[in-house]
Formats: C-alpha cells, structure tokens, sequence
C-alpha cells in the first residue's frame, strides 16, 4: 500500500509535467480559435486518462508480486530513497559547452528531468500509505459522482417524450446536412428541464425543454444550431473523459484548470459554428438573450448538473459573445494546429511516461547500470548468516528468541537498545525514539570470511569477520533518522545514479574506512564500509551461484541459514593457515571443503522442526570421503556432549549448546544423491514444544558463578 502511495505521487508529478506545456500549448492555440484550443485540452486530458491507467496496471502489478522477503539474487536493483542531485549523479559524459542547442544533450536533459522530479516524491515514503488512501478515497467519491450523473442523464433521456413537429424536424435535418452530421440526432422533451442540453454520443439527443413550442424561429434555429455543433465535435464523450481524468485526479489544479478551459472553448467553439448557421452573430446573440429572459432559474438535478446546463451557463455564454463579438474567437482555424498539438502532447506523454519514479525504478537498472545483486555479500566475504527474526518471534515468542539469542551470543543485556542508548550517552526515552524490536525485522544477512590472528606470538590462531549488514523490516522504516538519533552524522554520496551515505559518529572507527548505509528501498537497508559497497554499486562484485540456486531460496525462508562458498578454493584460501600450523580440527574442517563448491545449513521455520545441511561435492569420491569425515564429526560430537553432561553440572544458558546437541545430534542423519550429501533431522518435534523446551531450560537456569579478579 505504501508502495503505491508512492506510486500515486509519482503519477501527479508525471501529469503535472504534461499538463504544465499543455496549458501554455492551450493558450497558444487558443488564439487560432475556440476549437483549436478545446482540441489541446481535451487531448491532453485524454493523455492523462492514458498515462493514469498505464500507472494504475504497473503499481497493482508491484503489489501483487511484491513479497515480505527479500527477492531472489540478481531480481532486485538498488535504487536510493532519496534521488541523487542534478549533475552529481550521472555516469554519461557531460554535454560540451559549445554554444546553441543540440539534439545529443536531449537525453541527458530528460534524465537530469527524471531525477531532479523524482526527489520530491522519495521523501514523501513515510506518508504513502496515508497519501494512497487518501487519494483512492477522494477518487472513489468522484466516479461515484461520474456515475450517479451519468445515471440522472439517462433517467432523463427515457422520460423525454419524441419530438415529431415537422417544422422542428425539417430544421434539424437541415442543420444536421450543413454540419455532415451522418449519425441519426433524437428529439425529446423533458417537462422539467431548465434548458436544451445533448446528451449521448453513439445515439446523440437532443433534449429540449417543455417550453420549446413557444420559441421564434430563430431562437429554435439558435439551439438547435448550438448542440448540433457539440454533436458534430464530439463534445459529449470528450467531456465525459475529462470528468472521469477529474474524477481521478480531483486533487490536481491543472487537472481542474484543464477541465474548465476545456468546457468553456467547447462552448465558445459551438457558438461560432451556430452563429453562422442562424443568420450572423447579432441575431443569435439576440436569439440566445430571449431564451435567457424566458427561464424560469430552474437548474438540473444535483446528480445531472456537470451534463446539463442551466440558466448561469446560458448568461455567461451570452456575455461571452457580447465580449468577443467580431474577434477571431469565431473565425473558423484550420486543423494544423490541432494536429501539431496533438502530436506534440503524445510524444510528451510517452516521454513523461518513460520516467521512473522511485518505485519503478525499482523494477530495472536505472540508467543502464548493474543491478545491485542480492543477497548482498562483501567481495572478501566466503559465507553468509540469514535470520528470520519477525518469523521466529511469531512461532517462538519475542521472550524466547530474547533469550535464546542472548545464549549464543552470550551478549546480555547489549541486545537491548535501551542498553547500547545509556552506553552511549543518548536519551532513548524521548518521544518518537525508534526503538524496533524483533518482531519488527523481517530479516537479517551478513556476510564473513576468514583470515589469520593478530596475536603475533600464536601463529595457529584463524580470525573471522563479519561485516556488510543488510537489514529488512517488516513495514516501511526511516533508516536515517534512526541513524541520527544515535548521534551519527549522514554525508550524502553520489556513484552512478545512486545515492549512499557515510555515517560520522563518536562511535564510529578512526583508522578505519567509515561505515556507510545504502537505501535499497523503505524498508531495507544496507551498511557496510565505503570500498565493498561502491563494489557493489559499481557491479563489480557479485556474490556466488549458489545464492541463486533453488537451495539457497528455499533455506533462506526458514528461521536460520547459513552458506559457505568455496568456488575456486575461496573458503580454503581464507581458512588454510599454511604448511608451518597442524593442527587436528583445522584438517578436519578442510576435508570437508575439499573438492565441494559450498556447504549450506538451515532451520525451517515449518510446523515440524527441521535442520538440515547439504554440500555440493563436485563428483562421487569426493562425496563419499567428505561422508566419512562428517560422519566422523557427529561420533566426535555425541563423545563431546556425553562427557561434557557428565563433568559439568549443567547450568541451563551456560550449557544450552548440551541440550541442544544431546537433542539434535542423535537423530541427525546423512544421505548421499549423487553429488549432493545431506544431513538431515528427523523426529525432533515441533517449534511450539522447541520453544518449551528452551522456556523451561531457561526457568530453571542456574546463574552463572562470580568470575574471580
């Protein structure tokens, strides 16, 4: 919904830059006659009808393929929330300074258009749920209106009575020949309708008041004359069209302005045509005051008034011919204007719809650049941790995943944002803090890799890194204020046609690139160090295969996975200490990469619990030793916990990985396809009676002993 809120605002931008010209376009012709100018508008009225309905296909299509989780790899482009500036963004050269116009700077020119258009509406995410109901409300009470006017017009039409005087007949067909009007014109009258009105298009009708015996000659020639012109312009379903672009954008004032210049030239455009049909300007003018004079200040019903005109319509007409009387208004212009009009608003519309917003920008590379390939993963990265931390809060409870978490990770209270706020001197109490929880994040991925220690007197010690934080909420999130209320500073950056920030704070490395945030959409976020991510932008790092395989996508719907890629030995460049370090459980963790492309783990998040892992051997041999070793590592595992339970009194978070293993680790089971090996669970339980396992491990914890200084 927000999305197409969003979507919503970018369409009046777009109308607003085809209206804009259209107006003056209106003006110019306008000049050339009434006609000429009704042509403009209701042209560029159709135009917006078009363009309205192009936006509304394209945003109900995002929406319904729109998905709660991140896309698979490669389907997504990163595009910034907020647009880069004019100028600063553009990966083509810029147009030489040479003097005159030149039809190469025209591209250039439409995507400095495109960007500088598209700012006002980024910002306007956090309000795109409210800006789309509000404006599906206001449209939604506009057709109705259309329809009920519509519905009274039509209700007039079969309670008129067919007119079948001769004279009146004769008069019709006379004028209906002059205008080369083939179609068939019905008379009716109407006992309570205030004025003559056309109604139809296909099967056009005349509607004539009760009144219409006592007419002179001319005033019958006059009226008759006048909505035989609208017949033969097509004023009635140009009208029509352009109530329903009012109905729909009832917001826009150009829209509106439109609308009423179209209504007023088709008027003047019909009065010029009957003028010269009833004998000259001063004889109809004098025809059409005698009309006036004999109304009674009666007007259409309320639902009926936008198509049938009353007594106000008929006095203004009347003023309008006083005041233009022997103009060019009523000259008759030739159709090249209308044609160049037309033409020029169409190829406007098309351009103006070629532009992407910041929601269809979503769609495709923007400007022809690479898409920003997810998962997103570091170039030094060999592996990738994906969390589901809004799933496991529903079929866990946020408590339960609290404190789960807080036993692996063994952080405590850091996970707490009120703790990291007091740590770091900032007031998390203050209204509109933004503090989401668990249940708030949709997922969470990161990547890391390998390398050696640091410590310069043990040569055997691996070191590992985790960067490249990507980050997806549940529902639309403002990333940089929530960025600033830590006390971090945004410095806005342009590479290519994409927006990043870098964040300064007192938090922040001092010998290190700083760390920055890219807007991939509103509710995603990504924040790694400046050098991976321009990588990224640029196209130039892309992450392995193996994120784009079947596998990955369906491990990464459930509650946890984790991958490791080791195409061309990268997982053993980073892990192999090399030849002067033996130690055991380094060679054992290198057989079991040796020869596979990638390992892959996953917790489903299913009603039955599941945990798998599978490995990719590149042929049978090697499937069947990295089996060996595997199976090797769970004997070793099932000895380590047995022993464990048996030495060390079990605290409950101090020793959840026991439990865990001594649950998980017998009824693990390897299967061999191929060149696949898997590693299964079976019978483990539910979620639910997991989740009670955990709850009644943690309730009766012990707590942890007093280290001593």
């Amino acid at each position: 919904m927000n999305d197409f809120g969003i979507t919503l605002a970018w369409l009046a931008v777009q109308v607003a830059l085809l209206m804009a010209p259209a107006l003056a376009l209106n003006l110019w012709a306008s000049r050339r006659g009434p006609a000429a100018g009704a042509s403009v508008a209701a042209t560029a009225l159709i135009l917006v009808l078009a363009l309205s309905v192009a936006t509304w296909f394209v945003g109900r299509a995002r929406e319904a393929v729109s998905s709660p989780a991140l896309p698979p790899a490669s389907s997504l482009t990163a595009v910034p929330t907020t647009q880069p500036r004019t100028g600063e963004a553009l990966s083509v050269a810029a147009p030489s300074s040479d003097a005159g116009w030149r039809f190469d700077r025209l591209p250039l020119t439409w995507r400095l258009l495109e960007r500088g258009v598209a700012e006002p509406v980024a910002r306007c995410r956090p309000w795109g749920a409210a800006l789309a109901g509000f404006v599906l409300a206001g449209m939604g009470l506009g057709l109705l209106r259309l329809a009920l006017g519509l519905g009274a017009v039509s209700l007039c039409r079969r309670r008129g009575r067919s007119v079948d005087d001769p004279e009146i007949v004769a008069l019709r067909d006379e004028l209906a020949r002059a205008l080369a009007i083939v179609r068939r014109v019905e008379l009716r009258e109407i006992d309570d309708l205030p004025g003559p009105a056309t109604a139809g298009w296909l099967r056009p009708t005349i509607l004539l008041p009760a009144d219409w015996k006592s007419w002179s000659v001319d005033e019958r020639r006059a009226v008759l004359a006048h909505e035989l012109a609208h017949i033969a312009g097509g004023d009635y379903a140009t009208g029509l069209l352009a109530r329903l672009a009012l109905a729909i954008h009832f917001y826009h004032p150009m829209v509106r302005m439109a609308v009423g210049k179209l209504g007023l030239q088709q008027e003047q455009a019909a009065d010029a045509l009957a003028a010269r049909l009833a004998g000259g300007t001063d004889r109809y003018l004098a025809a059409l005051s005698r009309l006036a004079l004999m109304q009674d200040g009666r007007s259409p019903a309320w639902a009926a008034r936008g198509f049938l005109a009353g007594r106000g319509t008929l006095i203004r007409r009347i003023a309008m011919l006083r005041e233009q009387t022997g103009t060019r208004a009523f000259e008759t212009s030739s159709r090249l204007p209308s044609f160049l009009s037309a033409g020029l608003l169409a190829a406007l519309a098309i351009g103006v719809g070629s532009l992407r917003g910041p929601v269809l920008a979503e769609e495709t590379a923007h400007l022809g650049e690479p898409a920003l390939a997810f998962p997103y993963l570091n170039a030094n990265h060999c592996g990738l941790v994906s969390i589901r931390p809004a799933a496991a809060v529903h079929r866990m409870g946020a408590d339960i995943v609290l404190r789960f978490a807080t036993a692996v990770l063994d952080l405590g209270p850091q996970l707490s944002i009120d703790y990291v706020a007091k740590e770091l001197g900032v007031n998390a109490n203050v209204p509109g803090f933004l503090k989401p929880g668990f249940g708030d994040v949709e997922s969470v991925t990161f990547g890391f890799g390998f390398g050696h220690g640091s410590n310069a007197e043990r040569k055997d010690l691996h070191s590992i890194f985790f960067s490249g934080l990507c980050v997806r909420m549940t529902a639309p999130f403002d990333w940089l204020a929530f960025v600033r209320q830590w006390g971090g500073e945004l410095t806005e950056v342009h590479e290519g046609s994409r927006t990043y920030y870098r964040i300064t704070a007192p938090w922040t490395p001092s010998k290190r690139p700083l760390p920055c945030v890219l807007l991939v959409d509103e509710r995603t976020a990504i924040f790694d160090e400046e050098p991976p991510l321009i990588a990224a932008i640029r196209g130039e790092s892309k992450p392995p295969a193996l994120f784009a395989s079947p596998d990955w996508q369906d491990a990464s719907r459930g509650l946890f996975a984790v991958a490791i890629g080791n195409e061309d030995g990268k997982f053993l460049k980073q892990y192999d200490l090399g030849p002067d370090v033996h130690r055991e459980d380094d060679q054992i963790a290198m057989a079991l990469f040796r020869g596979v492309d990638r390992w892959l783990l996953s917790v489903t998040d299913a009603d039955t619990l599941s945990i798998s892992a599978s490995a990719a051997c590149r042929n049978e041999v090697v499937n069947e030793v990295v089996a060996a070793a595997m199976e090797k590592l769970l004997v070793g595992g099932r000895d380590a916990v047995a022993k464990a339970e048996a030495v060390t009194p079990i605290r409950g978070e101090d020793d959840l990985f026991i439990h865990i293993g001594k649950a998980v680790l017998p009824k693990l089971r390897i299967d061999r396809d191929n060149h696949l090996l898997k590693i299964e669970t079976h019978d483990v339980g539910t979620v639910a009676e997991a989740a009670a396992f955990i709850t009644n491990l943690m309730a009766n914890a012990q707590p942890r002993p007093a280290s001593k200084p």
